[in-house]
């Protein structure tokens, strides 16, 4: 069973894997096992274990994705404030 923490740091990398380029549950895998030590330290958190692919299958499967949307929508309007016509690059390119 995966805890909070864990599952919290599991979509973490979703989003991250996703805005990388990852489009499959091997992908996600793979992009966690070379990143996942980094972002757990830079949470301070403890790595216990590596999310296969099937943990990001079995998340992804039980996400009401609608919600995920509405909370990151409110956490982006309540972390970040854009001006009218200004662009925020996800990719680290500045335009």
């Amino acid at each position: 069973m995966v805890d909070v923490i864990q599952c919290r740091l599991i979509l973490l990398l979703i989003v991250m894997g996703t805005i990388s380029g990852c489009r499959s549950y091997y992908a996600l895998e793979d992009f966690g096992a070379r990143h996942y030590r980094a972002v757990s330290e830079q949470l301070g958190l403890e790595v216990t274990r590596l999310p296969s692919d099937t943990t990001f299958r079995r998340i992804l499967q039980k996400l009401d994705f609608q919600t995920l949307a509405i909370q990151f929508e409110q956490w982006v309007n309540s972390t970040f404030t854009l001006e009218t016509g200004e662009w925020v690059a996800i990719d680290g390119a500045l335009h």
